[in-house]
């Protein structure tokens, strides 16, 4: 009875399918291959937009690390200067003096800290 199960029309059927699936995957078209690229790709991707996000979030860190001593100095050189431009200008102009010096720190650690917000848009 076997025998004659393998000679029905459904088994020859499956039969035929299953050697033609098998011919169709031992070739490659080139959509498919484009489709596997694309796969590959998106793949890659990801894992890369994985690391670089736990990236990021160190950089903020850091940024954030360089940023709050530095500003709090200017702002506390600029709160100073402006009190003593009223009260004592000789010490006014030593404290202008140093602001010109660490404006230039200032500048390069605001750069860093909201630069790239601005390269993202």
């Amino acid at each position: 009875m076997g025998l004659f199960n393998l000679l029905s029309t459904d088994s020859r059927n499956t039969i035929v399918k299953k050697g033609m699936d098998m011919l169709d995957d031992a070739f490659y078209t080139k959509q498919e291959k484009a489709e596997a690229y694309k796969d590959l790709v998106n793949k890659a991707n990801e894992q890369y937009l994985a690391g670089l996000k736990d990236n990021n979030a160190t950089r903020s860190i850091t940024r954030r690390w360089l940023a709050i001593p530095t500003f709090y100095t200017w702002i506390g050189f600029v709160i100073t200067w402006t009190a003593c431009s009223i009260f004592a200008p000789d010490t006014a102009k030593i404290l202008a003096q140093g602001m010109t010096q660490i404006s230039a720190v200032v500048t390069v650690i605001a750069g860093f800290y909201f630069g790239g917000h601005f390269i993202k848009k």
